[in-house]
């Protein structure tokens, strides 16, 4: 099957290096396989108008500081906008399209995440993505310091004490938090656990066909992720492209073979290689 549209305008960005790989254009070229009709530069400069006018509000402080400038993102994006958490339909895959968030003024973590940075990147601050389990916040990182921000939350700047009670609610109160949970990620780890987030609802809901354009995506950025691969095999296999699925287990098996599953996926190559048999 062909890469489609989407897929390789994602590819095509990627080539970038990460400093300068555009990283609500890559969410948007995500969105654009579910909105074909998307018109990605708009949203851009929509972008670029939430920036300009925080930036407005900061041109009224004196010698305005990094807080000052967060205050004024924060002041746009949650007091003029009314950016929001989506806690009330958190699974809804619209909130993990940039597009929809930005219409829609609200998401998940991760799509309001890239929202802050990039306005705070238009603003020439430092913001970059912190991968919590099952959370997602940004730092600010600047000479005078650096801040943790949820901007599912308002904006609210959050210490490492209330982030580990917030993985302890999460996951219970045996969790181990780990101090490199932290540190901050890659513009291609964020994109990668937003199709992760997709991929797990459309998985849910057994939507294999969407399932399947988003483990393309992933595969992109990750070529080297063999369970991925895998994954795109047994979709493929409930799509009935039994060739595809041969690929990539065979692929995986090559990549791993001594994984825990390599029997059940050679048992799953059987029936695949029986059902193109059958067709034959």
């Amino acid at each position: 099957m062909q890469p489609t549209a989407a897929t390789e305008g994602l590819k095509h960005l990627l080539i970038q290096p990460e400093a300068k790989l555009d990283l609500a254009a890559a969410a948007l070229q995500i969105a654009l396989e579910e909105y074909p009709d998307l018109d990605v530069a708009s949203y851009l400069m929509r972008l670029d108008r939430l920036a300009e006018r925080a930036a407005g509000r900061l041109s009224l402080s004196v010698e305005p500081g990094v807080m000052d400038s967060l205050d004024c993102i924060n002041q746009t994006l949650y007091g003029e906008e009314g950016f929001s958490g989506n806690s009330d339909a958190y699974y809804d895959p619209r909130n993990s399209f940039l597009n929809e968030v930005l219409d829609r003024r609200t998401g998940i973590p991760i799509t309001l995440s890239i929202v802050y940075m990039e306005v705070g990147r238009r603003l020439g601050l430092d913001i970059r993505g912190v991968g919590l389990p099952g959370h997602f916040l940004v730092k600010c990182v600047a000479a005078s310091g650096q801040w943790l921000i949820d901007p599912f939350f308002g904006g609210k700047t959050v210490t490492e004490a209330e982030c580990r009670q917030r993985l302890k609610r999460l996951h219970g109160e045996e969790f181990s938090f780990d101090r490199s949970y932290l540190d901050c990620v890659s513009k291609r780890q964020i994109l990668g656990r937003l199709l992760a987030n997709l991929k797990m609802i459309y998985l849910g809901q057994r939507d294999f066909r969407r399932a399947f354009n988003v483990i393309e995506k992933i595969v992109v950025i990750f070529p080297k992720a063999a369970g991925e691969i895998r994954d795109r095999g047994s979709v493929s296999f409930r799509l009935h492209r039994f060739s595809e699925a041969m690929r990539d287990w065979d692929r995986y098996l090559a990549m791993e073979p001594q994984a825990s599953d390599s029997g059940e996926v050679k048992q799953n190559m059987k029936v695949a290689a029986t059902q193109i048999g059958l067709r034959n």
